[in-house]
């Protein structure tokens, strides 16, 4: 698996509100988005709280994951959240998200990503999960909505995550906030 990642702040702001965090640990490796609510230090503040907190609780299961990060945001503005745990020995693949940090993919089957609605640091109500299989080149896109999601995969496909990533970015970043992209080559 190669990863390929980059994040920018809004422009004319000095930190960027959007984070991710990428943690290998046993045989799993979890990937989290985290767009902390607006831009700036607060927002700063909220996405690294959460992605302390993911690192924390990386050994539980998703849905303890969010539930420990709903308690240690709840003093903060909050955030929108993706994670996708990958077992890199069964090439499975759990999915939640609250919010709208968004997922595109080209994968050999397809696969079900269903955002729950909420701001997580705000009472998660209800978490939607899902797992899926993950074969050799399938590509899974992360991103805040700080970019657009009106890029087509195949247009933008590369063996390097990284240059994909960086091409997403810079043309379909908004401009108008916060912006961070993870690029997933299994």
């Amino acid at each position: 698996m190669l990863i390929g990642k980059t994040s920018i702040p809004k422009p004319g702001e000095s930190v960027c509100g959007d984070k991710y965090s990428i943690i290998k640990k046993n045989k799993n490796t979890i990937i989290a988005v985290v767009d902390g609510l607006g831009h700036g230090p607060e927002a700063a503040e909220a996405a690294e709280a959460a992605c302390e907190c993911v690192s924390q609780y990386s050994g539980n299961s998703l849905r303890q994951m969010f539930d420990e990060c709903d308690r240690s945001l709840k003093n903060t503005r909050g955030a929108a959240m993706t994670v996708v745990m990958i077992d890199n020995e069964t090439d499975i693949a759990q999915f939640a998200a609250v919010g709208n940090v968004e997922v595109k993919s080209k994968t050999h089957d397809k696969i079900s990503t269903l955002n729950s609605p909420g701001i997580v640091g705000r009472r998660i109500r209800k978490l939607n999960t899902s797992n899926f299989r993950l074969k050799p080149r399938d590509t899974i896109v992360i991103h805040t909505d700080g970019i657009s999601n009106k890029f087509n995969l195949d247009e933008i496909n590369d063996d390097c995550p990284q240059a994909m990533a960086d091409k997403i970015m810079e043309n379909y970043s908004r401009g108008n906030d916060d912006s961070t992209c993870v690029v997933i080559k299994y």
